[in-house]
C-alpha cells in the first residue's frame, strides 16, 4: 500500500485546492485543501486520487464522492470484508514547514467488531489517513486512525515491508454518525518520531475490515494543511461539529 503511495511522489499530480473557504478558520492560512468536490470524468473518485487494493483475494475498499451529507460533497469509504486505500501526492512546491497542521473533518457510521491495532489478527479500522515521505527504500509513514477498541492516543509501530507509526486519534467510544474536526501538527509528529522535516509528501485514505469480516462505513469531508497565525490549538483530539 505505502510503496504505491510513495511511487506517486515521483509523478506528483496536482491535487487539492490551495485556497481557503468558509469552513477554514479565517485566521489560518491554507497551504493545501482537498474538499472532494471534483470527480474524474465518468467516475466517482476524487480527481487526481488513485485507488489501490493491497491484498490478493481480498475485496477492495470502495471510495466514492457522495452528496448523502446534504448539498456538500463528501468522500464515502466503504469496506465490506475488504482492504484498500486511495492515494495522492501533494504538490511539489508544498512545504510542511510553512503549513504544519493537518485539519480534517470525518465521521464513522459503522465499526469493525473487535477492531484493535494492538492485535495483528484484529487490525481493522473504518478509516485512517496516512502521511508518507521518502523513497521506496526509506519510507517514513505516520497513520492517523479511527480505531474501535484501541485506546485513544495509543501509538504503535507496525511492520509491513517497512515501518508505519500508527496513532489512534479516535475510537469506538465516539458516538456513531457525529462529525468531528481534528487538528494534528504533522510536522511535530515527524520530528518527534523520525527526527526529520519531511519533504515531498503523499496522502492515503484507508479502511480495513478483512480480519473482522465486517462491513464498515465512514465519511470524510475535507483534508487541509494550515499555518495558524496565532496560537496553535492542542494537536490531539478535535471538535465535534
Amino acid at each position: 500500500m505505502i510503496a504505491a503511495l510513495l511511487l506517486l511522489l515521483s509523478t506528483r499530480p496536482v491535487s487539492g485546492d490551495a485556497s481557503a473557504n468558509a469552513e477554514s478558520r479565517s485566521e489560518w492560512k491554507v497551504g493545501f485543501r482537498e474538499s472532494f468536490n471534483t470527480a474524474d470524468p465518468g467516475k466517482k473518485l476524487p480527481k487526481n486520487w488513485r485507488p489501490r487494493g493491497t491484498k490478493l483475494l481480498v475485496p477492495p475498499t470502495v471510495f466514492e464522492i457522495s452528496d448523502s451529507s446534504g448539498s456538500e460533497k463528501i468522500l464515502r469509504v466503504t469496506a465490506n470484508r475488504a482492504t484498500g486505500n486511495l492515494m495522492t501526492a501533494l504538490p511539489a512546491d508544498f512545504k510542511l514547514k510553512e503549513y504544519p497542521i493537518m485539519r480534517w473533518r470525518w465521521r464513522v457510521l459503522s465499526l469493525p467488531p473487535g477492531g484493535d491495532c494492538r492485535n495483528p489478527s484484529r487490525d481493522d479500522q473504518p478509516i485512517a489517513i496516512y502521511v508518507a515521505t521518502g523513497g521506496l527504500l526509506r519510507e517514513r509513514v505516520i497513520a492517523y486512525r479511527w480505531e474501535n477498541l484501541t485506546p485513544a492516543n495509543y501509538e504503535c509501530k507496525l511492520r509491513y515491508l517497512f515501518e508505519v507509526h500508527c496513532i489512534a486519534i479516535r475510537n469506538g467510544t465516539m458516538p456513531l454518525g457525529e462529525w468531528v474536526v481534528e487538528e494534528r501538527n504533522v510536522l511535530a509528529d515527524f520530528e518527534r518520531i523520525y527526527k526529520l522535516v519531511p519533504h515531498n509528501l503523499g496522502l492515503s485514505i484507508s479502511a480495513n475490515s478483512q480480519y473482522s469480516q465486517s462491513h464498515t462505513v465512514a465519511e470524510i469531508d475535507y483534508i487541509e494543511f494550515v499555518a495558524p497565525s496565532g496560537t496553535e490549538r492542542k494537536p490531539a483530539g478535535g471538535d465535534v461539529k
